[in-house]
């Protein structure tokens, strides 16, 4: 597929076939789209909300302008696109918080999507409990084999998922002694969404910026989980790095251990320690301990939220691991490029990975959901 080719098929979608996606739910909701080097997701992304109630905001960090997503954006009302190459993903998604006029505010990839019915749960959630400063609903995963799109299992880990505790310092230990990224891509009430990013940073360490809102997260309230699917993972494409966003590569233990990394750390352990005087008002060095305890609780986390229960894969995983610490590194490098080996990894994820049939969704308006959004997908080229 050329990217002409999709930016043809995307004008001709949001031209003709503006009722695809038929909401009967409003939602008073901005969604934050950042994006990096990834036109080709930012065009499927603005199809998929062209012209329903969220409006969208998306904040792109490529060096250059792309003329074709321009083009697209302009022509959907609810759709508000920037170019900001010299920010960083912090900076950018403060500067869309500051432009949002909705009650509530969330964070989405590019390559992601939503279920609106699952995006309305969460906001109901919150609205009713003034304990709670952030809610997500499950999470199932996307990605192709042989150019056709299927879901799977996306694990288990969301399921009665919850961060609740009225003491500020119990919560905080929670919450990270078996850290799951939930937070990032929950939804917020706008005027707190706005204060969670007000000065957050870009890190050598792209991890760290997700660890620093999770952090003021939960240091602000409560977050839960609903029993719905609220977030469509997709693994369709790899992410590009940015030096501007840190190393991808660079891992926090890595980065919390080297020295190289000093003044860093200090910067960041500064910032939450700040952040916890003013909240529970405990003496700087106090503050600073339970940081750097935080820290290591993050450093020694086992879980993810992608819970996969395939033997197969973890010895795949495991393998692949142990190559790449070897002199075969470079090698290795080579044959992902070749045409026989992507073809070899995509069937190891497929055959790995537990299908998602549509029939098993136990909610009726989250079934009519993901098979719309299934036949969207197989008519967008790829």
């Amino acid at each position: 597929m050329s990217k002409l080719e999709l930016y043809s098929w995307v004008k001709n979608f949001i031209t003709n076939k503006k009722d695809f996606f038929k909401d009967k739910i409003k939602l008073d909701l901005t969604i934050i789209i950042f994006t990096y080097k990834r036109p080709e997701c930012v065009m499927k992304s603005m199809c998929y909300w062209a012209g329903r109630s969220p409006k969208i905001i998306i904040v792109d960090g490529s060096p250059k302008k792309d003329n074709m997503v321009i083009k697209i954006a302009n022509k959907i009302k609810n759709i508000s696109y920037f170019h900001l190459p010299d920010m960083s993903i912090p900076e950018r998604i403060r500067f869309a918080a500051k432009k949002s006029s909705t009650r509530f505010t969330m964070c989405q990839g590019d390559d992601d999507y939503y279920l609106i019915s699952g995006i309305k749960e969460s906001i109901a959630k919150i609205s009713k409990n003034n304990l709670l400063v952030a809610c997500m609903g499950q999470a199932i995963g996307l990605d192709y084999k042989n150019k056709k799109p299927y879901f799977f299992e996306y694990g288990s880990n969301l399921k009665n998922y919850k961060i609740k505790n009225k003491n500020v310092i119990r919560r905080l230990n929670i919450a990270f002694q078996n850290y799951i990224p939930a937070a990032f891509y929950a939804v917020f009430e706008t005027k707190i969404f706005r204060n969670l990013w007000k000065n957050n940073k870009s890190y050598s360490c792209q991890e760290l910026f997700e660890y620093e809102h999770a952090f003021k997260t939960f240091l602000e309230g409560s977050l839960i989980t609903t029993k719905k699917i609220y977030w469509i993972r997709s693994f369709q494409y790899k992410p590009k790095s940015s030096k501007i966003d840190g190393n991808r590569k660079l891992i926090f233990t890595e980065w919390l251990n080297n020295k190289k990394f000093k003044k860093e750390k200090n910067i960041l352990v500064n910032e939450l320690s700040k952040n916890i005087k003013k909240k529970i008002l405990l003496n700087k060095i106090v503050s600073k301990e339970l940081v750097l305890k935080i820290f290591s609780q993050i450093a020694s986390n086992k879980k993810s939220l992608y819970k996969n229960n395939s033997i197969l894969l973890f010895f795949l995983i495991k393998f692949k691991i142990l190559l790449e610490k070897t002199y075969f590194r470079k090698l290795i490098k080579v044959f992902k490029r070749l045409f026989f080996m992507q073809k070899l990894l995509e069937q190891i994820n497929y055959f790995s990975r537990k299908r998602l049939r549509i029939s098993d969704v136990p909610n009726n308006n989250q079934k009519n959901e993901i098979k719309k959004l299934l036949e969207f997908l197989n008519n967008c080229p790829i």
